[in-house]
């Protein structure tokens, strides 16, 4: 009995596993209504699309664009016009336009904006037009272009993956909902099934009659629609047969860029051409300060700091007063200066006396002279002679006083020795500093000098130099006001290289004292070779590129290989040809769009 229970048990799971697997997969077809959402969005054409065509020549760049136009209907178009070999816009332009066959009214213009124009036209029939654009006044002169089996009345092509949903018959899904796959009639008749195979095992028959209901039970299991239901062993054949290989697309450098994103983003180009290029010598060097660019003021005492007359980043003259300190000093020199300050009182006292002498001979010979009718002429004598002798030993005390006596003065002054900014220091009023100390640092960078190492193999091209140039490491600042002052004197054991150095006029304060530098010397070798500007190459994963035009809205990213760079243009060894269009403003755009496709 217990063998019959588990084998009825046994039976119902399986049952139930049928049902519930019908359940799962949702339809017959292998499709899933989210799977059928999702076509059915698919399916839908893009109701923005739009119809581009381009004419050129070898002065403009015309991309016309437009959204589906319907017969005696009117219709706006879009023109931009760009300049063919910089792809920058064109404003101001005046332009006429006709079709073939004919406009049911003449085409209007409107500059929209720099380089966009509109056009409002009624085209009469649905067939393709071939429009005519005359440019008779532009910056680059007049022109006459032509654009091709225009479409009218027509829709953009649909792209196969949407072609091929729109194509998807709904007879596929016409059998989805088949009453056998219902979920809750296969439960109950499970169960009837089951207590009727319980029946059979329980019930007092002959064993031929059980082996015949069991194997009846078992046949009508295995034609269940839900085992033969092929949703679990393959996906529906007929769309598998009729649907497009599904497989990862060819990575292409190539990528699209609209127009009017062109002209945001400043995107302009130019046409690669051979021609001069100017050999250099490229060194490494470092700014250091001039002979008269860098100054250090130090104490000659030890003293305090009782006034500091500058600041931090203040500009200075030579002479100028940087601070005032008071001297610290012993015993022995304190008792010099009282002694001093004691032989100053009584030659102070002896000036005073000489001072009276001369006063009073002054006043003795004035009364004489009032009176010199009845004065004696003896008297009036020796008065000039009194007056003479003291103005005497007044002059000579003076002359004694200056040669022969000298003052001492506990302050000081510390004086800028050149022209410059004061650096940062680190003392204030009331700071002890001791003898020798560096007070204050006085720099001047109007004029620098740069030191730069070089080997034997270039002391030739060095010699034969014509120009030097000297540039910020990232390319932020840079100047031709460059001399060599002085040729290699030495050589560096540990390397064998020698040292040069350069004198460079820094008006403006580029370049700071420490700052790493290129040094690029025109050796006077020119070459003829395909050259781009600096500003058109760039890198992706370590490797050098530009970005070449292919038409109106199209670019395409090329490796190439780089030659010598001469600071503003760099050779092209392989990679490019002439009369391509390379983008020389606004790579790093590009590459980002490129990076992020």
């Amino acid at each position: 009995m217990k063998k019959n229970y588990g084998l009825l048990l046994f039976f119902l799971c399986l049952y139930s596993l049928g049902a519930l697997t019908a359940w799962a997969h949702g339809g017959d077809d292998g499709h899933t209504h989210a799977h059928d959402e999702a076509d059915e969005a698919a399916s839908k054409p893009d109701e923005q699309a739009y119809f581009t065509y381009e004419a050129t020549t070898e002065k403009y760049e015309l991309l016309l664009r437009y959204l589906p136009i319907m017969p005696n209907k009117p219709a706006e178009l879009t023109l931009f016009i760009s300049n063919f070999a910089t792809n920058q816009p064109i404003s101001g332009a005046s332009l006429q336009a006709s079709a073939s066959p004919k406009t049911a009214r003449p085409i209007d213009f409107d500059q929209h904006e720099p380089g966009i124009y509109h056009l409002d036209a009624v085209f009469n029939e649905a067939v393709p037009h071939n429009l005519t654009v005359i440019i008779t006044k532009g910056s680059l002169g007049p022109d006459t272009l032509k654009f091709n089996q225009i479409a009218i009345g027509e829709q953009p092509a649909l792209s196969t993956t949407s072609a091929t949903t729109a194509n998807h018959d709904e007879h596929d899904h016409e059998h989805e909902h088949a009453w056998y796959t219902s979920l809750w009639l296969w439960i109950p008749l499970s169960s009837i099934l089951g207590m009727l195979l319980m029946w059979l095992l329980n019930a007092k028959i002959n064993k031929r009659s059980k082996y015949v209901g069991l194997w009846l039970l078992l046949l009508n299991f295995c034609l269940n629609p839900q085992l033969t239901n092929p949703v679990l062993a393959h996906g529906n054949d007929e769309d598998a047969q009729n649907a497009p290989t599904s497989t990862s697309g060819k990575f292409s450098d190539e990528f699209s860029i609209p127009k009017e994103t062109q002209f945001i983003f400043d995107i302009t180009t130019d046409l690669t051409a051979t021609g001069k290029f100017d050999q250099v010598l490229n060194l490494f060097g470092t700014v250091v300060p001039s002979s008269n660019g860098r100054a250090i003021v130090s104490s000659p005492q030890t003293a305090r700091i009782t006034s500091l007359k500058v600041k931090v980043g203040q500009s200075v003259k030579a002479g100028q007063t940087l601070a005032v300190i008071e001297q610290f000093v012993d015993l022995n020199t304190q008792a010099a200066i009282l002694g001093n300050q004691s032989n100053q009182l009584a030659i102070e006292s002896e000036l005073n006396t000489l001072n009276a002498e001369v006063v009073a001979a002054k006043t003795a010979l004035s009364r004489l002279q009032a009176i010199e009718d009845i004065a004696a002429k003896k008297d009036l004598d020796e008065a000039k002679l009194r007056l003479t002798k003291a103005e005497k030993n007044l002059e000579l005390y003076l002359k004694t006083r200056k040669s022969g006596i000298t003052t001492f003065d506990k302050t000081l002054s510390l004086k800028a020795p050149i022209d410059g900014v004061v650096e940062p220091f680190l003392v204030s009023n009331g700071s002890s500093i001791t003898a020798g100390q560096e007070v204050f640092t006085i720099t001047n960078i109007k004029t620098v000098y740069v030191e730069a190492q070089f080997f034997d193999k270039d002391a030739d091209k060095l010699a034969k130099a014509t120009s030097y140039s000297v540039e910020c490491a990232n390319n932020d600042h840079k100047t031709k006001a460059v001399k060599l002052l002085s040729d290699a004197q030495m050589i560096n054991p540990s390397n064998q290289s020698q040292k040069v150095l350069f004198e460079v006029a820094n008006p403006d304060k580029d370049f700071k004292i420490g700052e790493f530098v290129n040094i690029r010397i025109t050796t006077g070798a020119a070459e003829n070779q395909l050259n781009l500007p600096n500003s058109a190459i760039n890198e992706i994963n370590g490797k050098p590129i530009v970005f070449v035009k292919k038409s109106a809205e199209n670019y395409a990213m090329q490796l190439v290989q780089l030659g010598q760079n001469n600071g503003q243009y760099t050779s092209i060894l392989k990679g490019l040809n002439e009369n391509e269009r390379i983008v020389n403003n606004g790579t790093y755009q590009l590459k980002m769009i490129y990076l992020n496709r």
